[in-house]
């Protein structure tokens, strides 16, 4: 899905905002822990996910553990609990 939004520059500057169309699909998401590290991860499974995916959760770069294509295990790191 696109959408469209916007923002305020300092000095009312235009600004070209790109879409970059995703590389990869998500089709589920669990979060798993593992006994041998005591970390909590997340699985993402879908299509396209490599060493290049990328998962953010409250505006912080999550650790990618590993990715074949069809899986991805990122593990967790600084989140908020609130």
């Amino acid at each position: 899905m696109k959408t469209s939004e916007e923002a305020a520059t300092p000095n009312g500057d235009d600004i070209l905002f790109t879409y970059a169309t995703p590389t990869a699909e998500m089709t589920d998401i669990s979060v798993i822990f593992d006994n041998s590290t005591f970390n909590h991860k997340v699985n993402i499974t879908g299509v396209g996910l490599d060493e290049t995916s990328q998962l953010y959760i409250d505006g912080v770069e999550q650790t990618l553990d590993y990715a074949d294509g069809s899986s991805a295990i990122f593990i967790l790191k600084d989140i908020e609990t609130n």
